[in-house]
């Protein structure tokens, strides 16, 4: 099947500090509940089994998903270079270590997300978007979480956070010696639970690492018109350092035009119309860096501009691109709070285990896309420059300098993917 191509993998190590029967770890008769253990189940406790307000509101439940996107790539995003990152597959790491964290490390680790103090609402939500994203013979979603626990005595689990990971998050959890076979196990689970399109994840396993969460998000599909051989013209892409690459620039008409403060856009619909390539083009003398934190500054602003998409014609040029990117999101994810977790003194993931003082080691991101012509549908003949500015009921946005992009759900929109095009690679 001829698809465009987008693939990411995330993988939280948790280092065990120490781990011992120490006096001060909890300790439990048979079938007697801990307190912590009470205190998760409680927090998870919903006579509806829907989580209540929590600070981002139930009329629109999944806006943190929308809004916390952007606000996060802001910190992830290196001018000069090609950026892309998945914020639905860092939550889903995130979201898990969340479940196991107390006091202010729980309080930091939501707020990353624009939440209140509490995982529950960002857990439930989680769950519910999770389950009703669309799948379709045309296009394949895979998402999939899993939490790998190194195989040691004395490293005892709470039952209620495992089973929170397992129904929330639909995260597998298993126990492996957390070594160079847990890799190799690790690579094995992520190709089957994404059809081949992430075969490896990590070559190797730290010694100190008592616990991996790993969230994989892979995303295949074909354009819902594709592109004929006259669409696909020579041209330039000018990169933000002024060098002028050539490019192969796939030209069609599109439906939906986007116009916000600074920025013009559209969005072009994948097969069956579920799921959606948005790109924003920053006004000339506006870096796209620069335009990414003036979105993520206004609050509701991506919301507003997505919901308010002009039923326009549109002339579009997209270049043919592909880029991978790989980063460690410690110190990002620092730098917007979330700094009790990365302290081996100070985290408190006590909910996880009460036998062993972890904090997190490393948070590592890795994501691949391409996007090119193919599709199924040939498409109408797209104008050219000359006619498209020739004509007053038609718009214009040519990908012909570095732009924003984005994978969204069109149901929700809330953006899968976040990425910004500097240079060809």
């Amino acid at each position: 099947m001829k698809r465009n191509h987008i693939a990411v993998i995330g993988c939280m190590m948790l280092a065990a500090l120490a781990v011992s029967g120490c006096q001060d770890a909890v300790t439990q008769e048979e079938g007697q509940e801990s307190v912590q253990q009470q205190a998760v189940q409680q927090e998870y406790a919903s006579p509806d089994g829907k989580a209540d307000d929590e600070g981002w509101g139930v009329a629109d439940p999944y806006r943190f998903l929308r809004e916390a996107g952007v606000q996060m790539f802001q910190y992830f995003l290196e001018p000069g270079e090609n950026t892309l990152v998945s914020p639905l597959s860092i939550l889903g790491s995130l979201g898990m270590t969340a479940c196991g964290a107390g006091g202010e490390t729980e309080a930091q680790t939501v707020r990353v997300f624009g939440g209140s103090q509490s995982s529950r609402a960002l857990t439930i939500y989680y769950g519910d978007y999770v389950r009703e994203l669309s799948q379709g013979d045309k296009y394949e979603l895979a998402l999939a979480n899993s939490l790998w626990l190194r195989d040691m005595s004395d490293l005892d689990v709470n039952e209620v956070f495992a089973d929170s990971c397992s129904d929330y998050y639909h995260a597998e959890v298993c126990r492996v010696p957390l070594d160079g076979s847990a890799a190799e196990e690790i690579n094995r689970w992520a190709d089957e639970n994404t059809g081949g399109m992430i075969p490896v994840i990590s070559d190797d396993i730290p010694e100190s690492a008592g616990m991996c969460l790993v969230s994989v998000l892979a995303f295949d599909a074909e354009w819902a018109s594709g592109y004929g051989e006259n669409e696909v013209r020579e041209g330039i892409f000018t990169a933000s350092d002024g060098r002028r690459q050539s490019a192969e620039m796939m030209y069609s008409e599109e439906q939906r035009y986007l116009q916000g403060d600074g920025a013009a856009g559209f969005i072009k619909y994948y097969a069956d119309e579920k799921y959606a390539f948005v790109a924003l083009l920053p006004d000339e003398g506006t870096g796209v860096s620069q335009y990414v934190s003036e979105l993520a500054q206004e609050p509701g602003a991506l919301t507003e501009l997505l919901e308010n998409a002009a039923e326009e014609r549109v002339s579009v040029a997209i270049p043919k691109f592909q880029c991978s990117y790989c980063s460690e999101l410690q110190d990002d994810l620092k730098a917007m709070g979330m700094e009790k977790a990365f302290n081996a003194e100070e985290a408190d993931f006590s909910f996880i285990s009460s036998s062993a003082r972890l904090y997190i080691d490393k948070v590592l991101h890795g994501t691949y896309i391409a996007v090119d012509e193919r599709g199924t549908g040939t498409g109408a003949a797209a104008p050219g420059a000359e006619d498209a500015e020739a004509s007053e009921d038609i718009r214009t946005v040519y990908l012909d300098r570095p732009f924003l992009y984005m994978i969204i759900d069109c149901e929700e929109n809330v953006p899968l993917f976040i990425g910004t095009l500097d240079h060809l690679e």
